[in-house]
């Protein structure tokens, strides 16, 4: 008579081919629903605006972590700081291995006064207490997560003050195509010119050459 053991070892030889084509079953159609739930194309969109949001207020959580006393706030602002000037240099790091194309320019107009809207939003560590209360942290978080919505749902992001204290500029361009977008380049081009950029999203650029104005 075979041992308890055996007849386990045994019972799972025979049934292990049926388990692994059941569970390779089970993940395929996870994996259908999963890509019928989500536009991964669209994700892609999103966690890139995610970023560009959380680098467009690293310059704020850097002064909230020096406004705040008590360790168990200013970690985590100085952290936020930190991983928002990190996720602008990944994204921008990352979108230079992508095609360069051509785009003569239109018309160019300075996005910066767009980005001064943010100067609002960094008042709010000039009107936070060094130790403040849990109401006041709900408030904060508040402010912030309804920003996160609209920078999310907007190209507001792009025009993002630490671009600014990367050397960047940030432009409103139309190409002679017709597109509308914001060109982020460290030398500004004048209507006429040619610059080569890539497409960091559909109605953003980054400039990787210096503008040359052509000669038709």
């Amino acid at each position: 008579m075979p041992s308890v053991p055996g007849v386990a070892i045994w019972s799972w030889t025979a049934l292990r081919p049926q388990v692994g084509c059941r569970l390779a079953c089970w993940l395929s159609e996870a994996g259908d629903i999963i890509e019928s739930m989500f536009d991964l194309a669209m994700v892609s969109v999103m966690l890139g605006r995610l970023l560009m949001y959380l680098s467009s207020y690293a310059p704020l959580f850097g002064l909230l972590a020096v406004r705040f006393t008590g360790p168990g706030l200013w970690v985590p602002c100085l952290v936020l700081a930190v991983a928002g000037a990190a996720a602008a240099g990944l994204l921008l790091l990352l979108d230079g291995r992508s095609s360069r194309g051509p785009h003569k320019l239109a018309s160019v107009r300075d996005a910066g006064g767009e980005a001064a809207a943010y100067l609002a939003s960094y008042l709010l560590p000039f009107l936070t207490v060094a130790t403040p209360g849990w109401r006041d942290i709900a408030a904060y978080v508040g402010f912030l997560a309804v920003a996160a919505v609209i920078s999310v749902r907007s190209p507001a992001a792009q025009v993002n003050p630490l671009l600014y204290l990367f050397g960047y500029r940030v432009l409103s361009v139309t190409d002679d195509q017709g597109l509308q977008a914001y060109l982020i380049t460290r030398q500004v081009p004048l209507a006429g010119q040619r610059v080569l950029a890539t497409r960091f999203r559909n109605e953003v650029l980054i400039s990787r050459s210096a503008a040359a104005r052509l000669d038709d």
